[in-house]
């Protein structure tokens, strides 16, 4: 289920699209049982949707990732930040709260959902 999701992905995503897959954990407390299961997440990010507008009164752009969730799809806006090396996405597709995956240079992730209060640690890696 998991190669069938990654090849979703991957099969959407643009040819200068860099596609992570990320295995993330719950951080849960010790002292309060922990009903979060590990997620796996798939999203993409194309580069091109970063580029400065040719015009300088072009409206802004709209930059759209589409993310896979154990499953579930939703769409996020992708961000990069500090020259590419931090990457992630972030919604408030719902309206009950942001949902945002920051992932770092070294392949270390962090998800939170302000909806829920769930928040998980994991790492991600690019897939071609």
């Amino acid at each position: 289920m998991i190669r069938a999701a990654v090849c979703v992905a991957v099969l959407a995503a643009p040819a200068t699209a860099e596609t992570l897959v990320c295995r993330m954990t719950p951080d849960c407390d010790a002292a309060a049982p922990c009903a979060m299961s590990p997620a796996d997440i798939t999203f993409a990010i194309d580069r091109n949707q970063f580029a400065p507008p040719v015009d300088a009164r072009e409206p802004p752009r709209v930059k759209r990732t589409y993310v896979d969730m154990n499953g579930k799809a939703f769409v996020a806006e992708p961000f990069l930040m500090q020259g590419g090396a931090v990457r992630g996405f972030w919604t408030t597709a719902d309206a009950s709260g942001t949902r945002m995956l920051t992932t770092m240079a070294d392949g270390s992730a962090r998800y939170s959902d302000s909806r829920s209060g769930d928040r998980m640690t994991g790492r991600c890696r690019e897939v071609s």
